[in-house]
């Protein structure tokens, strides 16, 4: 019998059903879980036969048919979480039937062929994955500035709670005790590898105290940084002069969409609880 169980509905292409059972497939294996043993991916020919015992999500595909309406109809009525799901361009009030209108939708960005978003929201529904990430962005703001507040807009617009030193940290508070809290909480720190990043104690510390808690890093290095390899870093990143709009920031779209790609994956999360915080620190940096 599954412990989890998911279900692909809808109207999605035959590629689009294809890429998402083989995403599945890959993060689920980083869990040591198969499908077809513990997992089960139903189509809506099997899952009116679902185990109701287990935990259960769906993706219901939108398109110009409305298919599967009994099947939804019946899936609600059990309470069971559905994701309506359609590319940006769609609109979700044609596509996507009215009986799922109440249902916040998962709109699919055209870099991301995987599907990976939607995959990663499935395994969330079901209990695998924590709701959203903790991520920590050390940089420097004279070199980086844009670029750090264009990640904090990107992870807040793809649901990431955002902790905002420049908003969060009321006046009073002992600025380095909150940062070094919410760092040592986070999944995942960005580390913004411009020329000077380490000739500040600040982002040396932060980077330092992030590999000893063996929090995920990942790596972006800015073009013609001389800094070297600083040891070993599981992701790394790096950033031709074409990839920046200018010598800070912003980074162009394609390449800061793989960044958040590389971010939102069940590799990075540490625990299993729901609250979580996006960091970004760079004051008197």
């Amino acid at each position: 019998m599954s412990i989890y169980e998911l279900a692909i509905l809808g109207s999605p292409t035959v590629a689009e059903e294809a890429a998402l059972r083989e995403t599945l497939a890959g993060l689920l294996d980083e869990f040591a879980l198969q499908v077809g043993d513990q997992i089960t991916i139903h189509s809506r020919v099997t899952v009116p036969h679902r185990t109701k015992a287990a935990a259960f999500a769906a993706a219901y595909f939108a398109g110009n048919e409305h298919a599967d309406l009994e099947l939804v109809s019946n899936l609600l009525r059990s309470s069971a979480p559905i994701i309506p799901t359609l590319r940006q361009d769609q609109s979700f009030e044609a596509l996507v039937p009215p009986i799922l209108h109440h249902l916040n939708g998962s709109r699919r960005h055209r870099d991301d062929v995987e599907l990976k978003e939607l995959a990663v929201a499935l395994l969330e529904c079901v209990g695998l994955l924590r709701r959203q990430r903790r991520v920590f962005v050390s940089y420097r703001r004279p070199e980086s500035r844009e670029a750090a507040m264009q990640l904090h807009d990107l992870l807040s617009a793809r649901v990431f709670d955002v902790f905002l030193d420049t908003h969060d940290i009321r006046p009073g508070e002992p600025f380095q005790e909150v940062l070094w809290h919410r760092l040592c909480d986070s999944d995942v720190l960005i580390m913004l590898d411009t020329a000077t990043y380490f000739d500040r104690k600040w982002t040396r510390q932060e980077l330092g105290r992030a590999r000893a808690k063996e929090i995920h890093v990942l790596r972006v290095v800015w073009p013609d940084n001389c800094s070297g390899e600083i040891g070993s870093f599981a992701d790394t990143i790096y950033l031709d002069r074409d990839d920046l709009v200018g010598a800070t920031g912003p980074i162009r779209e394609g390449k800061a969409d793989e960044m958040i790609l590389k971010v939102d994956s069940p590799a990075n999360v540490r625990g299993s609880v729901t609250s979580v915080s996006f960091a970004v620190s760079g004051v008197y940096k």
